[in-house]
């Protein structure tokens, strides 16, 4: 465990989570059949039930990329485009 500043409670250098509520001893990492890229806006990056955070622990295969605009994610635009075999779901 960490501590990040003396004002902070003690954080899990693993899982990011307090020391707490570490939840380390019960997430055992699997590998989805699918490579998973999330595009993560910096502000749920930093909320404390952070998902993605919790999905990247429990899969190996996840990638999160942060950013606001489509111009924060040209270089996986360009990844997409040059692949032949690419899935994209947006929630509504």
């Amino acid at each position: 465990m960490t501590d990040l500043s003396p004002t902070k409670r003690l954080m899990c250098e693993h899982c990011g989570y307090p020391q707490i509520t570490c939840l380390c001893p019960w997430v055992k990492p699997i590998d989805a059949p699918i490579n998973i890229v999330i595009l993560q806006h910096p502000t749920e990056a930093k909320h404390a039930k952070n998902t993605v955070r919790l999905l990247a622990l429990g899969l190996n295969n996840v990638r999160a990329l942060q950013g606001e605009t489509a111009a924060d994610f040209t270089e996986l635009t360009k990844s997409v485009a040059r692949s032949a075999h690419q899935y994209n779901t947006n929630p509504s």
